[in-house]
């Protein structure tokens, strides 16, 4: 097993200190039929604790998510609580015949009342400092640094880093995604469901890299020109080939690169490929 963590923690196994979990994946030898028990602690947050058995392995809980990867598995902790029990109201603010109102107790809760119903709805922190509005039929959050569109029913279309540039019926934003090439996508929203997905920028650097490849293709960028001719006229063929994946990452061997689908809520297959590449082209990409 592997572990890693959005906030740096000391990750405990069965009461003994195994190191820090944070970014980077930490191997760990356990049998899931021993029912290992887990406790990772993070300054200033409630700790973590789960048992890494069979259960967790086939439905693991909110907060936490599965990769697995040639018989592998990697367990991600992607939500903590603070550690302090106080409730905070941020603010509340009333649109139309509708009540919102951001707190704060151990995570943060958009609670939203509307003649649907009362819906409390989990947010991440760096929306804290996020501004209410409308956009046509939807509710509008916005923060410096991300954005949620919100139903009338509590569903949430769409949660994400970016930074709006348009409101409205239409809502755009630029959307980092944070890969190796730093590129950044303008999503185009209309009434809550995504229309459209356009590069807009990236930066230099390690261009031509199998990694690379893969990161532009996601971005939804032209690949031909980094294909080799006898590959490049199989351009079409390629996205039914590669399916639906949603990040790409580097495996150990440096020609080998993993891409991420997800199979269920919290749950991700992690499918190697092999690239074969001349002159900084791809010549050839193969399921291994």
């Amino acid at each position: 097993m592997f572990f890693c963590a959005e906030q740096a923690c000391a990750l405990f196994v069965n009461g003994a200190y195994l190191g820090v979990a944070d970014g980077f994946w930490r191997a760990v030898e356990l049998d899931p039929a021993d029912r290992p028990f887990c406790e990772c602690k993070a300054a200033g947050y409630a700790p973590v604790r789960f048992v890494a058995d069979e259960d967790l392995l086939f439905a693991p809980p909110p907060g936490i998510e599965l990769y697995f990867c040639r018989g592998d598995v990697c367990i991600r902790l992607c939500d903590f609580f603070r550690a302090d029990p106080a409730l905070r109201v941020l603010w509340q603010k009333r649109l139309g015949n509708a009540l919102l109102t951001l707190c704060l107790q151990g995570r943060l809760t958009l609670n939203l009342e509307t003649p649907q119903g009362f819906f409390p709805i989990p947010l991440p922190f760096c929306m804290q400092q996020s501004v209410p509005s409308r956009a046509g039929g939807l509710f509008l959050l916005e923060s410096e640094e991300a954005f949620a569109l919100i139903r009338e029913d509590g569903a949430v279309c769409a949660l994400s880093e970016g930074r709006i540039t348009q409101r409205g019926d239409t809502v755009c934003a630029e959307v980092p995604l944070h890969d190796s090439r730093g590129s950044v996508v303008r999503r185009r929203y209309e009434r809550g469901v995504l229309k459209e997905s356009v590069p807009v920028a990236a930066r230099g650097g390690a261009d031509e890299t199998p990694l690379a490849f893969f990161e532009a293709l996601l971005a939804g960028e032209d690949v031909t020109r980094r294909m080799a001719p006898s590959l490049a006229s199989k351009n079409r063929l390629l996205s039914k080939f590669l399916g639906n994946f949603e990040r790409a990452v580097v495996l150990e061997e440096e020609d080998v690169i993993g891409l991420v689908y997800a199979r269920k809520a919290r749950v991700f297959d992690v499918r190697p490929f092999r690239v074969t590449t001349e002159a900084g082209r791809v010549t050839n990409i193969v399921q291994i």
